[in-house]
């Protein structure tokens, strides 16, 4: 990744840092690019300190004492290697127990591949640098976030209008830097597109909507549009069949409040499309939204559903409430309508989320609940009893306890407050999460998709075996040898061995956080 990928966003850039008078640094390279946007920053010594990040943006802090200063190859190759791993400046130290002054070839070099050069004094110190960078970043993501909730404010009050599908588009064209948005119908043709739109790479978004009509409401879309950027493709729709398809075109990176303006997009577009079906049928759609928002911790959403569907306020706010986690071996698409029929269900708020049935009850009602599902060969996973305000810790544990479910092929599994509750309830899940998704990246990079795949599910069956070679390729219907090479992967990928019982215990709580085992 190369830094000039590093475009200017809304958010903090290189001279925030750079020229801030209580940090007293000093440029001393010929090149200063000042709008360069700073995403981070690294303190490292080592040759090639880029193997551990790929970010463009980052400020590199370094005293330079590792670095072989009298070659000028050396030096062109580290340079060369910090700028292709998006490094934008080199902050030296400078003071009495390291180097006078930058280096003279490192500022040639620097200055020949564009790479900023600034010095840091003694009465600094890389400790202030980087706590203005922390601050920073923390104040523009608080920023971003304020002006997300405006403009999801924004698609609320659209969704009600009769024009709402253009206002959506339009305000979510421009309140994401460098980014584009068009629904478009099923056979391709654009309903409404925000001015920027870029027209010329409709056949290849429409030929994409055509490859993932087949899944529904259950999948997204991301494609690649050359020097356009990318395109994120989203079903639009209450019920199973899309009405329409939104199409986000970015150039820049999506921070995380961008992604929930898409989010929120795609969910006001939705109830703006179906007012026309019916009252019942807009109101049933937006309650199983509102449980879902509710069960992933999107408060906001849930009171803004609540408004624009007219729900009566969510019950159970005043009782301890229990989550329930189902799969049943039918379409379960099929039998949350089914199940919301049930007398013996009336009442339970439910959703389908990634092909599992989710039921808030209350705690004096769950067992009730719990034998209706069991008629209907589901497995299912139950949380302990919590105040309304913990629902979303609730969900967790009943994921958990399904998952041990399905792994151990029990009717019902209950989520305990023993030794017994799992490891992963010892750690904050935004944390778990995050560290999950990076280990999971990080072996697809190596490993490649299809291999990715494989190696999973065989990580997935010996794991769950108890490391037993036998009974987990019986369970995956492949060869001990195979299993063995998909394993053996792994090991090479993530450098160290199965044989040792942490490294088992780090993989088997990938897996759990993200609700593969």
């Amino acid at each position: 990744m190369r830094h000039d990928d590093a475009v200017p966003v809304n958010g903090p850039a290189l001279r925030d840092i750079v020229e801030d008078p209580t940090l007293r640094l000093r440029v001393v390279s010929a090149t200063y690019t000042p709008d360069l946007s700073l995403t981070g920053f690294s303190v490292s010594e080592l040759p090639d300190p880029t193997a551990y990040w790929d970010e463009p943006g980052t400020i590199l802090l370094t005293t330079a004492l590792s670095l072989d200063r009298d070659s000028s190859s050396a030096m062109r190759d580290y340079v060369s290697r910090l700028r292709e791993g998006g490094v934008i400046a080199v902050g030296i130290a400078i003071g009495p127990h390291v180097l006078g002054k930058a280096p003279d070839r490192l500022l040639h070099e620097a200055d020949a591949q564009g790479v900023t050069v600034f010095e840091v004094p003694l009465s600094t110190r890389f400790i202030g640098v980087t706590q203005a960078i922390v601050d920073l970043l923390s104040r523009a993501k608080y920023e971003a976030r304020i002006r997300a909730l405006d403009v999801q404010r924004d698609f609320s009050r659209a969704a009600l209008r009769a024009d709402g599908a253009h206002l959506i588009v339009d305000r979510l064209g421009g309140a994401i830097d460098a980014a584009a948005a068009a629904l478009i119908r099923a056979d391709g043709k654009v309903q409404e597109a925000s001015s920027r739109f870029p027209h010329d790479q409709l056949p290849v978004i429409a030929d994409e909507i055509t490859q993932i009509i087949p899944r529904g409401l259950h999948i997204t879309a991301s494609i690649a549009l050359g020097n356009a950027g990318n395109a994120l493709i989203y079903p639009i729709g209450l019920d199973e069949r899309p009405s329409a398809y939104l199409a986000v075109t970015h150039a820049s990176k999506l921070g995380d409040s961008d992604r929930g303006v898409i989010a929120s997009a795609v969910a006001m577009l939705a109830l703006h499309l179906d007012r026309g079906a019916g009252e019942t049928r807009i109101q049933r759609a937006a309650r199983r939204r509102r449980v879902g928002a509710l069960v992933t911790g999107v408060q906001d959403h849930v009171d803004l559903l609540s408004d624009i569907a007219d729900l009566a306020p969510f019950p159970y706010r005043d009782d301890d409430v229990v989550v329930l986690v189902a799969t049943a071996p039918e379409d379960n698409a099929k039998l949350i309508d089914e199940l919301e029929r049930s007398p013996a269900l009336a009442g339970c708020e439910m959703a389908l989320l990634e092909q599992r049935i989710v039921v808030i009850t209350t705690a004096d009602r769950s067992e009730r609940n719990i034998d209706d599902l069991l008629t209907r060969a589901m497995r299912i996973g139950v949380s302990r009893p919590v105040a309304f305000d913990d629902v979303a810790d609730a969900y967790d544990s009943a994921l958990r306890a399904h998952a041990t479910a399905r792994a151990l092929a029990r009717d019902v599994v209950r989520s305990s407050s023993s030794l017994a509750s799992p490891i992963t309830a010892l750690v904050p899940q935004q944390v778990l999460g995050t560290w999950a998704r990076d280990a999971v990246s990080e072996l697809k990079t190596v490993l490649g998709e299809a291999r990715y795949e494989d190696a999973i599910a065989a990580l997935a069956a010996y794991l769950r075996t108890n490391g037993s070679i036998t009974q987990a390729a019986a369970e995956l219907g492949v060869h001990r040898h195979t299993l063995r090479a998909h394993l053996h992967a792994v090991e090479q990928a993530i450098g160290a061995s199965f044989q040792d019982p942490d490294t088992r215990a780090s993989v088997w709580l990938m897996l759990r956080a993200m609700h593969i085992v």
